[in-house]
């Protein structure tokens, strides 16, 4: 398993060579200004993942709480 990461490691450096200097070898950008530009897309994915899964949990506790108000059957045969 250690050989198949070995081999990946080399594209990772390539696309974070890649993304923090630019896709034109003639006319790189800055360090920084590539950095800055995968901060800035690590940020709307984590913007995204917190307003998806705030979204789905407050989906869970709308259902939740419905369910709970929903009226109970006092039956004597009821097992519940």
């Amino acid at each position: 398993m250690a050989a198949n990461a070995y081999k990946f490691c080399p594209v990772l450096l390539w696309f974070f060579s890649w993304a923090g200097t630019g896709s034109d070898p003639n006319a790189p950008k800055p360090l920084l200004a590539g950095m800055a530009r995968i901060y800035r897309g690590l940020g709307v994915s984590a913007v995204r993942s917190i307003t998806t899964h705030g979204l789905l949990w407050t989906l869970f506790d709308m259902v939740g709480s419905y369910i709970d108000r929903l009226p109970y059957a006092h039956d004597s045969d009821s097992e519940y």
